[in-house]
């Protein structure tokens, strides 16, 4: 593996089994992610895209293969490895959002870092300052049920950011929202990565919102059909402006 990359996977399979009958979700990918990097997986519904993600993610384990993660095979893991390896290293933001309805926008976003045992003042301190990033400083103490849809997915934003985790992983962030929303929210959550020099993995099914990734994976049938260099060829455009 190469020292810049960050994610790789190999061979990597999900065969379900319904009524007895495997049935193959995902087949032989081979993906690598290097550390800074914005990879978009893009698919049709079914297609095995979120499959993909949450086995990365190491939430779903894989039927074959292997995912090497900072240099760590995360399929060899126990749970409570993985659980521990997700803390540490990993943030992810859900479509639905998945914000704790009692718990105002700075309890949900400061949550990770009481998990994590920082320090009550400090954790306060630092959730305020990621809203105000997210542009929320005016809503930090709502609730969910208090905010918009674009809203709340820039508190699950804030939240998968304030812990400085290497890694965030993104279910279809803006499956929610109307399309003026979601392109803000693609855009926050590209900007805010890149400006840490973080690596993001987001997948969705449309390809307008792959238009910020460095790395766009096509996904079908649970296979993946291409891979789409989108820095190299924004890169060429600019040494290129006449062709």
């Amino acid at each position: 593996m190469q020292s810049d990359t960050i994610i790789s996977a190999r061979g990597l399979s999900k065969i379900y089994l319904v009524a007895d009958t495997p049935v193959p979700a995902l087949v032989d990918v081979d993906l690598d992610v290097k550390r800074g990097e914005f990879c978009c997986i893009v698919g049709t519904s079914g297609s095995g895209k979120s499959t993909l993600l949450y086995m990365l993610a190491g939430i779903e384990t894989p039927t074959r293969g292997s995912i090497t993660i900072l240099g760590k095979r995360t399929d060899r893991m126990s749970e409570g490895q993985l659980v521990k390896f997700r803390r540490d290293n990993v943030g992810f933001v859900f479509q639905a959002f998945n914000l704790m309805p009692a718990m105002t926008a700075q309890q949900n976003v400061a949550l990770p870092l009481s998990l994590k045992g920082v320090d009550r003042f400090e954790r306060n301190l630092r959730a305020k300052r990621m809203l105000k990033a997210v542009g929320l400083e005016k809503h930090i103490r709502h609730r969910p049920m208090q905010m918009s849809g674009g809203q709340q997915q820039r508190v699950s934003i804030a939240r998968a950011l304030v812990t400085s985790p290497d890694i965030i992983f993104a279910d279809e962030p803006t499956g929610n929202l109307d399309s003026h929303t979601g392109e803000e929210i693609i855009r926050l959550l590209s900007d805010e990565v890149r400006r840490h020099g973080k690596t993001l993995v987001m997948v969705t099914h449309d390809i307008e919102k792959a238009k910020y990734a460095d790395q766009i994976v096509h996904i079908r049938d649970g296979r993946m059909i291409k891979i789409e260099n989108n820095r190299q060829e924004e890169a060429n455009k600019h040494e290129n402006p006449g062709d």
